[in-house]
């Protein structure tokens, strides 16, 4: 496995998509060989008459999995190596609740797996001024609740930890 010391946050920059469709943008538009991207995160929104708006609704914020962890992503030049790159389905507007809440528990997931803090998550704007707009969130916000969270994390697992003796 690779020796991950960063994740990178992006956006779609479309107001549809899927794991599926940024690999064939990425293939087709970009000429490489798969998606940039380890894990895209969707909106439920998808391309018109490709899938019930029930459907679509339901599946909003599920995490879908692109390039395989084990190889190295296309999403922040000069900081592709050892680095893992999730994107959100967004364009305009603000993102789903329940796509940010997934956002939070895979960046966390991912912390705890590869031993890192907050401080080794960046939005894609932080590393190329030309994506000012990328991913579109306020990363130090961010960063302040994921560190909010693993305390509260390790503060249940301390409590279950003592409360084994």
């Amino acid at each position: 496995m690779r020796k991950i010391r960063r994740i990178f946050i992006h956006h779609s920059a479309s107001d549809w998509g899927s794991s599926w469709e940024i690999d064939n943008w990425h293939r087709f538009d970009n000429g490489w060989d798969e998606i940039g991207y380890h894990f895209v995160i969707v909106n439920g929104a998808y391309k018109p008459n490709q899938i019930g708006t029930k459907l679509a609704k339901f599946l909003s914020g599920q995490i879908e999995c692109g390039r395989p962890l084990d190889k190295t992503p296309s999403q922040a030049r000069g900081f592709n190596k050892g680095s893992i790159g999730i994107c959100l389905i967004h364009k305009d507007g603000e993102y789903k609740d329940r796509q940010l809440r997934s956002l939070k528990a895979l960046v966390l997931k991912l912390m705890d797996e590869f031993n890192l803090d907050e401080t080794a998550v960046f939005g894609h704007y932080e590393v190329d001024t030309k994506k000012k707009e990328c991913p579109g969130i306020d990363m130090d916000k961010f960063r302040n609740e994921l560190y909010l969270a693993r305390r509260l994390i390790h503060q249940f697992k301390k409590r279950e930890t003592e409360g084994e003796k």
